[in-house]
C-alpha cells in the first residue's frame, strides 16, 4: 500500500478576502468570486508578495510560465481589469439602493441630491448630525 503525502495548502486572508488556495477559491465580503485560471493566478501572486512592487514582467513571467515577447504590459492590465470589475460588481451588490435608505424628499437640484447621499451611512442606515434637521 503506497501512502499519499498531503500538503496543506495556507489560506491568504486580508480584510474582506479570502483566498483558499487549496480548493482554489476566492471570497469577497463572503461571496465566492468566481475568476478565469489565470485572474485566480494573478491575484494569489499579488497577495502571496502583498507590499512588494512586481513589475509587468514578473507577474507575467509567474502567470504564464513563459517569458514575454513585449505584450506583458497589456496581459496583466486586461487581468487587472477584469479583476477590479468583478470585485466592484459584488462590492456594489451590498449596498442598498439608495431612495431606499432616504425618505421621499425633494431636493432643490442634482447636486444637493448627490450631496445628500455622502452623508448616509449605507451600511448602518444611521444619518450624520449634518443632516437630521
Amino acid at each position: 500500500m503506497k501512502l499519499i503525502e498531503m500538503v496543506v495548502e495556507p489560506t491568504l486572508i486580508f480584510n474582506h478576502l479570502i483566498i483558499d488556495t487549496g480548493k482554489r477559491k476566492v471570497y469577497y465580503n463572503q461571496q465566492e468570486v468566481l475568476l478565469t485560471t489565470k485572474e485566480y493566478e494573478l491575484l494569489y501572486r499579488l497577495a502571496l508578495y502583498e507590499g512588494r512592487v512586481l513589475s509587468y514582467r514578473q507577474l507575467y513571467e509567474a502567470v504564464w510560465g513563459e517569458d514575454p515577447m513585449g505584450n506583458e504590459a497589456n496581459a496583466v492590465s486586461c487581468h487587472v481589469y477584469g479583476l477590479r470589475r468583478k470585485f466592484r460588481e459584488i462590492a456594489l451588490s451590498l449596498y442598498k439602493p439608495i431612495s431606499k435608505v432616504l425618505p421621499a424628499k425633494k431636493f432643490e437640484s442634482a447636486s444637493a441630491a448627490r450631496t445628500a447621499t455622502i452623508f448616509i451611512s449605507r451600511q448602518s442606515n444611521e444619518r450624520f448630525p449634518a443632516l437630521s434637521a
